[in-house]
């Protein structure tokens, strides 16, 4: 069934979370539409899982699985990173993300179980290639597509975790095991590629000719992001199933297909 709502009505909430045991929590604002709509990131990334978890417990809902991210790391200079490290969010994303983290932790006025999965670079099949979305692997797929250049931010030498979907999909349904009650989990790939890499692999995948473009002006947001996975491969049993190669793969034949 389809309810159509928002994160800022909270009776909408209450009817959507109504005979529901497990709430995954995934609505928010995201990426460069937070530096867009300001005000609106921190009504529904925090005021919106203030009304969720009040009607969850309302409705006596067992747990929520809330997909928070590693942009709540900030810059670390401890690499890879895992779950104990401090968080020092440098944007307005990580700051929301960590709050939500922080509303769901706390028991009063309201206290429920919950799962918090910090997502590295998600990519994959149906992630659309929108200007303010930002997702750079999307970007980059449509543009080698058509043969054009990519644009590379400073010098190409910052390195990211890039994490498939369908791994991420299995996280989340591992995450309804009781183990995984009341614990946050690194997910990713536990594995960094710089962007000149990564830029590379984009245009041999697709037989882009195109140089890259280094845009100077542009500073790296994260110099370098590898996420730390030992916890919940051991206590979910977790790993990643999909390799950056086989991944590219299907998201560049997915987009082959959507222009067909």
């Amino acid at each position: 069934s389809i309810i159509k709502g928002d994160l800022r009505d909270y009776n909408s909430l209450v009817a959507a979370t109504e005979d529901t045991d497990v709430v995954y929590h995934l609505g928010g604002i995201f990426s460069h539409y937070v530096e867009k709509y300001p005000d609106l990131t921190i009504d529904v990334n925090i005021k919106g899982i203030w009304n969720l978890k009040k009607a969850c417990v309302i409705n006596g809902v067992d747990r929520i699985i809330f997909a928070s991210s590693s942009f709540v790391y900030g810059d670390t200079t401890k690499t890879p990173v895992d779950e104990y490290n401090p968080t020092h969010p440098k944007d307005l994303l990580g700051i929301t993300k960590v709050t939500g983290e922080k509303i769901l932790q706390t028991s009063y006025p309201y206290k429920i179980d919950y799962t918090i999965l910090r997502l590295f670079n998600v990519y994959g099949p149906r992630q659309y290639p929108d200007d303010l979305y930002t997702s750079v692997l999307s970007t980059w797929i449509k543009r080698s597509l058509i043969g054009e250049e990519l644009e590379i931010h400073a010098d190409g030498t910052q390195s990211l975790d890039f994490i498939y979907i369908k791994d991420v999909a299995d996280a989340f349904i591992l995450s309804m095991d009781e183990r995984a009650k009341n614990e946050i989990f690194n997910v990713g790939s536990g594995k960094a590629i710089s962007m000149n890499e990564l830029a590379s692999m984009v245009n041999e995948l697709t037989g882009n000719k195109s140089a890259t473009f280094y845009n100077p002006n542009h500073p790296m947001f994260f110099k370098y992001v590898q996420a730390d996975i030992n916890k919940i491969k051991c206590i979910l049993k977790w790993t990643p199933s999909v390799g950056l190669i086989e991944g590219l793969k299907n998201t560049i034949e997915f987009f082959r297909d959507s222009r067909a």
